[in-house]
């Protein structure tokens, strides 16, 4: 696949991912809870899976700023789960 479908489907669900984690907190629902978590856990794959695609793809190594974007990355996909798990707390 393309450099270009890799950034493309990066940059859709890592915006998907911060939208679905803030709409979490914003309104945790106990009825709204199993397709928030479900749209989490697939954006959050997608984001995972396409970003090591394009450092593949691109060569570039392991680069220190890596690093910084899977903290970024696994604090973004944890917000969902620990919204629905303490909405008192949210």
């Amino acid at each position: 696949m393309s450099f270009q479908f890799y950034q493309v489907i990066h940059l859709f669900s890592a915006i998907m991912l911060a939208g679905v984690a803030f709409a979490a907190l914003a309104n945790p629902l106990p009825e709204r809870r199993r397709p928030i978590l479900i749209l989490s856990g697939v954006t959050a794959l997608l984001a995972l899976v396409s970003g090591f695609g394009l450092l593949g793809i691109g060569r570039f190594g392991f680069p220190g700023w890596i690093v910084i974007k899977l903290a970024a990355w696994l604090a973004l996909a944890a917000i969902a789960g620990i919204a629905f798990r303490r909405p008192q707390q949210a």
